[in-house]
C-alpha cells in the first residue's frame, strides 16, 4: 500500500488538500470529492523529516516547517501544476515535535493509506493515419466504404510521455456540426508508446470529417477530437452515354459517383462545375469543340439522372474528373497525395453526333438574267440552262449552325431532292438534263427522259468538300435537250418541293412552287433581194410554237416569221442576249471579206453582231450585181436545220443588182439588134 505520512495538511482555495509526504519528500494533492491523489513534484529540499506546520496565506502560498531544521519555507502554489519547490521564507526555532497548531507539547503524526494511484493530470487522446511518430499526425483522405487503419494516441500533456494501458473504448466519425456519421466501439489497449490500432469505416462522403475518441484511464473517463480533419470521398466517376445523338438534343445521361463496392456514393450531393466538371474533346484535333449543356447535373446520393445536350456535329471524347483546387478532399491539400486525395476520373465515352436537320435556308429557281431559257443540249447547259440557287444550313435542334459540318471535319455527302413537274402540250420525248453542281470546274450531268407532261423528283448530288461551316451554297443548271433537225413546243418547269438529305437525316422540306419557261429557240435571216452599195441586213431571233397556249406561254405572242409557219419572232427587248452568239464565217464563193482589209474586193462592214445590235448585219456592196450565200453560226441552242442534226452553220443568199439606167439600142415596138456593136447610147428602163 502506497501511504502518506505527515504531521499537518492545508486547504487550497481550489478545494483540494495539499500534503508534505514524510516519506518521499513530494508535494501531493487530495480531492476531497473522490479521493484522488496525485502527486505535484518533490518539495525541492535535500533534506526532509517531515512537516509539523502547513498553512495557506491568501494568496494561495504554501507555507510548512522542515522538521529536520526547524525552519519554515514558503511554495507558491498559485498555480499547482507548475511550481518551482520551496523557498527559505524565515528562519525560526520551531520545536521539531509541534503540531500544525503549533502545540508544542501535542505531538502527533497523520498516516493516510491509499492505493497506488499516480495517473497525470492531463490525458489528451489523438487519431492519425499516418507513420509520422509522437503524438501529433495528419488524417489523409479516405474513401468510402473502405476500411481504413487509425492509430490513437494517448500522451500525457503533461510530462509529455506516452500512455500505456489505456483502453480506447470509442471512435466516432464526426460532421463539422457535430453528427455522428458511424462509430466503432469496444477496448482497445495502449501500448508502452501510448498507441493502438483500429479500423473502421464510414458508410457515406464527407466533406470534412473528424475523428472524436473515448477512452477510460484507471477509471476515469477521457474524450477528445483528433486534431487534423479530413475527408472521406467515392472512389470514382462513371459515364453512361449512349453512343450516337443528335446535335443540340438532350439526352439521359446517367452519371454516378461510386463508393469502393461500385455502388453510388451516399452523402456525394455535389453540384455541376462545383468541385467536378464533365470534359469533352473532338477527336479531331482541328475541328470545334463544341458546349456541352449540363444545367440538370447534379448528383444526389451519388447518382445523376439528367440531361445532357452537346452543340456540335462530331466524334467526342467525354470524361468527367475533379477540378483541380475545387476537388472535394480539398481540405486534405496540405497532407495527402493527388492520387489519393482525388475521386479517380471516369472512362472516356465517345459519343457520335449528327445534324438534326438540312434546313435549305434559301432557293430560287430562275432564268438567271433572261427573260427565258432555250431548249440547250448537254454541252451548252452552262451557258444556257435555268438557274437553281439553294443555301444549305447543317443545324442541331436548337436552329444553330454546326461549325464542324464542313470539308475535313463531319461534312457528309448530301442529296438535293427536287419536286418538280412539267407541263408539256403534246406527247413527244422529252430529255430533262441537269448539271449538278455549276459552281464547280468540273461538268457532272445527268439526264431523265420521258413523253409528255411528267412530274417527279431531280435529284442533285452536293460532295461534303463543299460544305465550309455548316454551310452550303449550290448551283445547278436545268434544262431539257434539243435536237437541231426537231422543233417542238414550249415546256413550263415547275419546281414545288426541295429538301436536302444525307445518310443521316431527311432534311425539313421547303414547299414553294417556282417557275421557268423553255422555248425551242433559232436565229434567223431570211433570204435578201436588194440594189445599191450598202445593205442593213436582219438578224431575227424567233421561238416555235404549233398550236400551243399563248397564254401560257407569252413569248410566242409576237409576229410571225416572213418565211416559216409557227416560229415567232421575239420583240428586241425579249432577247436572250448575254449568251448568243453570231459569228459571221464567209460567202459561199470566197468573195466576201473583212473590212479591215484594204484590198478586198468586197467588203463587210461588219462580220460579227455586237451585243448591242444583234439584230442587224450592214454590208457594203461597191460591185454590182452580186450575188452569194452568205454563211453565219449562231450560238448552238439557236441552230435549226430541219435537213441535218449536224450541221450548225446556216445561211442565206444575198442577192444585189444593179441600179439606176439600162444601156443599149432599140425603138419602143421593136426588138433589139442583138448584133449592133453600137456603144454608149442610152435607153431608159
Amino acid at each position: 500500500m502506497f501511504q502518506l505520512k505527515a504531521a499537518d495538511f492545508a486547504f487550497h482555495s481550489n478545494g483540494n488538500i495539499y500534503i508534505a509526504n514524510k516519506n518521499d519528500g513530494k508535494l501531493y494533492e487530495i480531492n476531497p470529492s473522490d479521493g484522488n491523489i496525485i502527486s505535484r513534484g518533490s518539495l525541492g529540499f535535500t533534506k526532509f523529516n517531515g512537516a509539523n506546520v502547513g498553512f495557506f496565506d491568501k494568496d494561495d502560498n504554501f507555507y510548512l516547517n522542515n522538521s529536520q531544521d526547524g525552519w519554515i519555507y514558503k511554495i507558491d502554489l498559485s498555480d499547482p501544476l507548475n511550481h518551482s519547490g520551496v523557498s527559505e521564507y524565515r528562519r525560526f526555532n520551531v520545536p521539531r515535535e509541534a503540531d500544525g497548531a503549533r502545540c508544542l507539547n501535542a505531538g502527533m503524526e497523520t498516516v493516510i493509506a491509499a492505493p497506488v494511484i499516480e495517473p497525470p493530470k492531463d490525458i489528451i487522446i489523438n487519431a492519425k493515419t499516418t507513420n509520422s511518430a509522437g503524438f501529433d499526425g495528419n488524417i489523409t483522405t479516405q474513401i468510402v466504404k473502405q476500411n481504413f487503419n487509425l492509430t490513437v494516441v494517448a500522451y500525457d500533456k503533461i510530462t509529455n510521455s506516452p500512455i500505456k494501458d489505456m483502453a480506447i473504448t470509442r471512435l466516432e466519425i464526426v460532421q463539422t456540426n457535430g453528427t455522428v456519421v458511424t462509430f466503432w466501439s469496444g477496448s482497445k489497449m495502449t501500448n508502452a508508446n501510448g498507441e493502438t490500432e483500429i479500423n473502421i469505416k464510414s458508410d457515406k462522403a464527407i466533406k470534412i470529417a473528424n475523428i472524436k475518441i473515448y477512452g477510460n484511464y484507471k477509471g476515469k473517463d477521457y474524450n477528445n477530437q483528433a486534431t487534423d480533419d479530413f475527408a472521406i470521398r467515392p472512389a470514382s466517376f462513371t459515364l453512361d452515354f449512349p453512343t450516337k445523338k443528335i446535335a443540340g438534343e438532350p439526352f439521359l445521361a446517367d452519371i454516378k459517383a461510386v463508393d469502393a463496392t461500385d455502388n453510388p456514393t451516399q452523402g456525394y450531393n455535389e453540384t455541376s462545375n462545383s468541385s467536378f466538371k464533365i470534359y469533352n474533346k473532338d477527336k479531331l484535333a482541328h475541328c470545334l469543340d463544341g458546349v456541352i449543356d449540363l444545367s440538370g447535373i447534379n448528383f444526389s446520393n451519388g447518382s445523376v439522372s439528367g440531361n445532357v445536350k452537346y452543340s456540335e456535329v462530331g466524334e467526342v471524347d467525354f470524361n468527367i474528373s475533379e477540378i483541380p483546387g475545387q476537388e472535394f478532399a480539398l481540405v486534405d491539400a496540405d497532407d495527402t497525395t493527388p492520387t489519393q486525395r482525388f475521386i479517380s476520373s471516369s472512362n472516356i465515352k465517345t459519343m457520335e453526333f449528327t445534324v438534326a436537320d438540312l434546313k435549305i435556308k434559301e432557293w430560287a429557281l430562275s432564268n438567271g438574267d433572261r427573260k427565258f431559257t432555250y431548249f440547250a443540249n448537254e454541252t451548252d447547259i452552262e451557258n444556257m440552262g435555268a438557274e437553281l440557287n439553294v443555301t444549305i444550313e447543317a443545324i442541331n435542334m436548337d436552329g444553330n449552325v454546326t461549325k464542324n459540318y464542313k470539308s475535313g471535319c463531319y461534312a457528309k455527302d448530301v442529296e438535293l431532292n427536287l419536286d418538280y413537274s412539267v407541263y408539256a402540250q403534246d406527247a413527244y420525248k422529252q430529255k430533262l438534263i441537269w448539271q449538278e453542281d455549276a459552281i464547280s470546274p468540273s461538268y457532272k450531268g445527268s439526264k431523265l427522259e420521258f413523253n409528255g407532261s411528267h412530274d417527279g423528283i431531280l435529284a442533285i448530288e452536293v460532295n461534303s468538300t463543299k460544305f465550309n461551316d455548316g454551310l452550303n451554297t449550290q448551283k445547278a443548271l436545268i434544262n431539257f435537250d434539243r435536237e437541231i433537225n426537231q422543233e417542238k413546243n414550249p415546256l413550263r418547269f415547275t419546281a414545288k418541293e426541295l429538301k436536302a438529305n444525307n445518310i443521316d437525316v431527311a432534311g425539313t422540306a421547303s414547299i414553294e412552287d417556282k417557275i421557268v419557261d423553255f422555248y425551242y429557240g433559232r436565229m434567223h435571216v431570211p433570204d435578201y433581194d436588194g440594189s445599191g452599195e450598202k445593205h442593213n441586213i436582219v438578224v431575227f431571233h424567233e421561238v416555235y410554237c404549233k398550236k400551243c397556249n399563248k397564254g401560257k406561254f407569252t413569248y410566242t405572242a409576237g409576229k410571225e416569221s416572213s418565211d416559216a409557219i409557227f416560229w415567232y419572232i421575239l420583240k428586241k427587248e425579249d432577247y436572250v442576249d448575254n449568251e448568243d452568239r453570231f459569228e459571221f464565217i464567209k460567202g459561199a464563193k470566197g468573195g466576201i471579206k473583212d473590212a479591215t482589209k484594204p484590198t478586198a474586193a468586197v467588203t463587210v462592214l461588219s462580220t460579227t453582231v455586237t451585243p448591242n445590235n444583234k439584230d442587224l448585219m450592214t454590208f457594203k456592196i461597191p460591185n454590182t450585181p452580186f450575188r452569194d450565200r452568205i454563211i453565219y453560226e449562231p450560238s448552238h441552242w439557236l441552230v435549226f436545220n430541219r435537213f441535218s442534226d449536224t450541221k450548225v452553220r446556216q445561211s442565206f443568199i444575198l442577192n444585189i443588182t444593179a441600179s439606176g439606167n439600162w444601156s443599149g439600142k432599140g425603138k419602143a415596138g421593136q426588138s433589139v439588134d442583138g448584133a449592133s456593136t453600137q456603144k454608149y447610147n442610152k435607153m431608159d428602163w
